[in-house]
């Protein structure tokens, strides 16, 4: 059974892309979230966050033919960008785990499942989220792994 950092402990989770979504929780509240840039990522450029009880990214996944939307290449260059990510915050993070798409919001529609995560979260916290659908994305993974967001 996974820990429960549902009302203790700091959680950054990440949506890995061109333009990367990150979220911060604090004892289970959202405390901020925002985006980084794949190249500042690459650089190494990105902020510090302290000491993080659980990492979460986002990991990628090559569906069967048919239901595979996104290029191959493009999957790979983001699961490339996953592990980098994972790399650059291990030092001060005491847990990383990947998280499959599917693990954290099933096969509903983008559009829907953004609608209940903005649900999930109170006014205060939506005042310290970036309105950007990678972020937006990073709070429904953290929210998930918290238990405050079903699938």
């Amino acid at each position: 059974m996974k820990k429960d950092f549902s009302k203790s402990g700091r959680v950054l989770a990440f949506d890995p892309g061109t333009t990367t979504g990150w979220s911060l929780f604090d004892d289970g509240v959202l405390v901020s979230g925002g985006k980084m840039t794949k190249k500042k990522i690459m650089a190494g450029d990105v902020p510090d966050f302290g000491k993080i009880d659980l990492l979460l990214i986002e990991m990628p996944k090559i569906y069967p033919a048919g239901r595979q939307k996104k290029p191959p290449n493009d999957i790979i260059q983001t699961a490339i960008l996953a592990g980098h990510l994972s790399g650059l915050y291990r030092k001060t993070s005491l847990l990383v785990e990947f998280v499959l798409p599917e693990d954290w919001k099933g096969s509903i529609p983008k559009e829907i499942h953004q609608l209940r995560i903005w649900r999930a979260l109170s006014t205060e916290e939506k005042s310290r989220l970036l309105k950007d659908h990678n972020t937006v994305d990073a709070a429904g993974i953290g929210l998930w792994r918290i238990r405050r967001l079903r699938r």
